[in-house]
């Protein structure tokens, strides 16, 4: 495996699971963490099994001015090839702290965002949605270039499924064996006309 197989394999973002963030003044893009996850299990397996987060530690620090700062550490590790390998991330966020308007405000979701925030640098460590952390999301161009690559990967993922019926259907070697595979497609495949005329196609050959 070369050192950037993984990388290239997932450094691309679907901008469909982004989305525009003003984090301290900052324009950001942000993705959606359950994006992150399936991408996460597409490369390593089930989460627990192939990959996962062990030794997860909260902890709080009181500044005294009322402001009160939360932090995580963990050990991200995943199963690449047969090895098992692994590495500490962390995060930091405010859990309670007085507003510009003098208002005193307690984040009562601190630890799962400190959790999905480390997770995300974790994964951007191994290239995960490195397109975003390089900039590459301030060119509208390659957004619409990535967004256009993503949706032909869709229809051609839901393609497959129309290609592995019709040959099934163009296997069958009598009407049993035909009405049973028929049987078996999901309804989606099924109404497909394609499949609908394979099958047709077939029972006539097979009628002769």
């Amino acid at each position: 495996m070369s050192n950037l197989e993984l990388w290239n394999k997932v450094c691309k973002t679907d901008p469909r699971h982004t989305k525009k963030a003003n984090v301290g003044g900052n324009k950001i893009t942000s993705i959606c963490p359950q994006y992150q996850r399936m991408n996460a299990t597409e490369q390593f397996g089930s989460f627990g099994d192939g990959w996962g987060v062990i030794d997860e530690m909260f902890s709080t620090k009181d500044f005294h001015d009322g402001t009160v700062l939360g932090s995580y550490n963990a050990k991200f590790w995943y199963i690449l090839e047969s090895d098992k390998k692994s590495f500490p991330i962390y995060s930091n966020t405010k859990v309670a702290f007085n507003t510009a308007s003098g208002k005193y405000k307690i984040d009562e979701d601190w630890m799962k965002k400190c959790a999905t925030d480390a997770l995300t640098k974790g994964l951007s460590a191994l290239g995960f949605n490195a397109d975003i952390f390089l900039g590459k999301f301030d060119d509208n161009k390659y957004v619409q270039q990535v967004g256009q690559e993503a949706q032909e990967e869709d229809q051609r993922k839901a393609y497959v499924p129309i290609l592995l019926a019709i040959d099934l259907i163009n296997s069958c070697k009598a009407i049993d064996d035909l009405k049973k595979t028929w049987g078996s497609l999901t309804k989606p495949v099924a109404a497909n006309p394609q499949v609908g005329k394979a099958k047709d196609d077939k029972k006539a050959e097979l009628s002769k």
